[in-house]
């Protein structure tokens, strides 16, 4: 399928249904979303805990069949421990088996590629964005494939989510099987600290990549006060929902911004799909972001 076929099938799908609200319930810690009051929670509960051989276990499986009983879910990896984050520090951005992909923390994120010098930066969060997998089961949110084949070749994207490592590949594996994704920003203290830390902002000038050609697709709102003018805020995806286009829609905004001679924010501020939203962050202070119409 060509990539204007592709975009036309997107196009269809976006006519005919409806896009959702972003009136989504909250449930991330310290961040404040549109319409919404009380706490936000970035991370998971508290109390689990993963074993080595558990974990080994668990990635054997294939999507959809994780017990839960035994061993814990999906969610566990999710969950910062001792083992996970000296996994992460440690790791050299060599992700064995999976090729084309690289594992990183943000202090050492390989350089752009020569032949995505020039061309535009997409970077993407994982967890209610892209997919939900927090219960054991990955549920990719409908139009991701459609979207990535618009996007291979023609652009540099990458992953930056609050998840370990081991979790990260786990889903990113199931949801980019053509390998569109080149890289995979993982939780590290380097920029994500725990709830009473207040710090998981994602700043997209520590990428090394030139900003006017760079945006962030996010759900959480306080990750992207850095660059508010680069990023697409979306609604949570939290469940299974075959009537979510969101990533339709995000697919037309992208398929435009990568032709453009225009910077991302003059580009956003003309998309017909897109409206400048201002709102409060965790701190009270007043943030102005670009969401879907």
């Amino acid at each position: 399928m060509t990539i204007a076929e592709v975009v036309e099938v997107v196009g269809r799908d976006v006519a005919a249904c409806p896009l959702e609200t972003h009136a989504v319930k909250m449930e991330h810690d310290q961040c404040v979303k549109p319409n919404f009051t009380g706490p936000l929670d970035e991370q998971l509960t508290d109390d689990i805990v993963c074993e080595d051989d558990d974990l080994d276990s668990l990635l054997a499986l294939s999507p959809g069949t994780v017990p839960t009983d035994g061993i814990e879910t999906l969610a566990a990896l999710a969950e910062p421990s001792e083992v996970d984050e000296m996994d992460i520090i440690e790791d050299s951005c060599e992700s064995p088996g999976l090729a084309e992909l690289h594992m990183c923390h943000i202090d050492n994120v390989p350089p752009q590629r020569a032949e995505f010098q020039g061309k535009l930066t997409v970077v993407f969060d994982l967890d209610e964005t892209l997919a939900y997998a927090r219960d054991g089961t990955i549920r990719i949110r409908p139009h991701v494939g459609e979207m990535l084949k618009v996007l291979q070749d023609r652009c540099e994207v990458l992953i930056w989510t609050a998840g370990v490592k081991s979790y990260a590949h786990r889903v990113v594996t199931a949801l980019d099987t053509d390998r569109v994704i080149q890289h995979c920003i993982c939780r590290h203290d380097a920029w994500f600290q725990a709830p009473g830390g207040h710090s998981y902002v994602k700043d997209l000038t520590a990428l090394g990549r030139d900003l006017r050609r760079t945006i962030i697709i996010e759900n959480t709102p306080d990750c992207v006060v850095k660059n508010p003018l680069n990023s697409i805020i979306v609604s949570d995806y939290i469940r299974e929902n075959s009537s979510d286009h969101t990533m339709a829609v995000i697919t037309r905004v992208l398929d435009g911004l990568v032709d453009s001679k225009l910077s991302v924010p003059e580009y956003l501020s003309t998309s017909l799909h897109l409206r400048l939203e201002t709102l409060k962050n965790a701190s009270g202070d007043t943030l102005s972001v670009f969401m879907l119409r």
